[in-house]
C-alpha cells in the first residue's frame, strides 16, 4: 500500500495559518480574543504551538497595522513568563480583514 505523502513545512504552515484565521475571526467576535484563548480552543499539538503563536500574532498585528481604528493588540507576560498577546476590537462593527488581506500586509 502506498504511504500517504508527508506536507512540506510550506502546506503545513499554509494550513496553519487557515486553522489559526478561522479561530481568530470566530473567537474575535465578542470583542476581543487572546492567543492563549484561540489555542487552548484549537487544542494545537505540543509540535505545533510555537508555530500557530507565531502565526496568530502575525495575524494579530497585521489586523492593527491595517485598521488602527478598529484593532489594537495588548502583549502581557501570562503564567510561567509566557507571553500572551490579545487583539481588542474598539468597534463592534469591525470585520477582521480576510486571510488573503493579512497574509499580504
Amino acid at each position: 500500500p502506498l504511504k500517504p505523502k508527508k506536507p512540506t513545512k510550506e502546506e503545513h504552515r499554509n494550513k496553519q495559518f487557515s486553522l489559526v484565521y478561522d479561530w481568530l475571526a470566530k473567537g474575535v467576535d465578542g470583542g476581543r480574543v487572546s492567543t492563549e484563548n484561540i489555542l487552548a480552543e484549537m487544542q494545537v499539538p505540543d509540535q505545533d504551538i510555537e508555530l500557530a503563536t507565531e502565526i496568530c500574532v502575525e495575524l494579530m498585528e497585521a489586523a492593527c497595522s491595517m485598521h488602527p481604528n478598529d484593532w489594537a493588540c495588548v502583549i502581557h507576560p501570562s503564567d510561567g513568563g509566557v507571553t500572551t498577546t490579545t487583539l481588542l476590537s474598539f468597534n463592534l462593527q469591525a470585520k477582521l480583514p480576510s486571510l488573503e488581506e493579512l497574509r499580504q500586509h
